[in-house]
């Protein structure tokens, strides 16, 4: 009599955990591959996050030039094609 309650209590022990591993397998397996995906995201906006910096720091330095009067005057010339009173532009073709 013994051995058939303790067979029966393995046995009830044993469906409990099959019912919990179907119920919760899933949500893990489910939990695991959002959580990857996440992260492959976050590496993704850390990697547009420092590109946006260097982006920022490239157009501070641009910034700090436009007080220069030299680097005004290369745009001016170069861009707009501007010059100064009593200047000759030649231009040069191949």
């Amino acid at each position: 009599m013994k051995i058939n309650i303790k067979n029966k209590r393995e046995l009830f022990v044993t469906l409990v955990f099959l019912v919990f591993l179907q119920y919760f397998l899933p949500k893990i397996y489910r939990s695991h591959v959002k959580l990857n995906k996440l992260i492959k995201e976050k590496k993704d906006l850390n990697l547009i996050h420092e590109n946006v910096k260097i982006n920022i720091m490239e157009l501070d330095q641009d910034i700090e030039k436009l007080d220069d009067p030299y680097y005004i005057e290369k745009i001016s010339r170069e861009k707009l094609q501007m010059r100064k009173k009593g200047e000759v532009i030649y231009r040069l073709t191949d």
